[in-house]
């Protein structure tokens, strides 16, 4: 818990660098995922035959 003697807005100016951290952060990673997924297996997309089976439609009376 914070003193008494802390003002509200001193705790709030307080959490502005985090914010400013984190937000660099994250439009840092949004342009530039390749910095966390460098070692990331690469998912196998290769599956080219499947076939799926739809349900003949209704007909309208």
């Amino acid at each position: 818990m914070a003193p008494l003697s802390a003002r509200t807005l001193q705790i709030y100016l307080g959490a502005v660098p985090l914010l400013i951290t984190q937000l660099i952060l994250l439009v840092l990673l949004t342009l530039a995922p390749q910095i966390v997924l460098k070692n990331a297996p690469r998912p196998d997309n290769t599956a080219t035959d499947i076939e799926i089976q739809l349900p003949p439609a209704l007909e309208k009376k």
